[in-house]
């Protein structure tokens, strides 16, 4: 089996490239599972960042539903009180013309 000491050389090569195959294997298992997680992990940010831009999305929609139907509101009571006003004021001119 053994017929000179480069067998025996060749043997302890072989047996250190086996270990050492064992351990790069080893090693890029465990890459790939970090890499892995880092994707997961990824992903879900990006899902949850896509949910709040969707919640501020609707939000600001709704602000600025509620802006318009404010003002709306406003220049309606601005009427309403314009003419009530004119209301007031004719009703005055009248009772003054009658007392003269």
């Amino acid at each position: 089996m053994l017929n000179n000491s480069l067998d025996l050389l060749y043997i302890v090569i072989a047996f250190c490239l086996l270990w050492f195959t064992i351990f790069v294997c080893w090693w890029l298992f465990y890459v790939i599972m970090i890499v892995r997680h880092v994707y997961v992990i990824t992903r879900s940010i990006r899902k949850k960042l896509k949910a709040l831009e969707d919640i501020s999305k609707q939000a600001k929609e709704r602000f600025e539903k509620t802006a318009e139907y404010i003002d709306l509101a406003a220049t309606g009571i601005g009427k309403i009180i314009g003419y009530v006003k004119e209301k007031k004021q004719g009703k005055a001119e009248k009772k003054s013309k009658k007392a003269e």
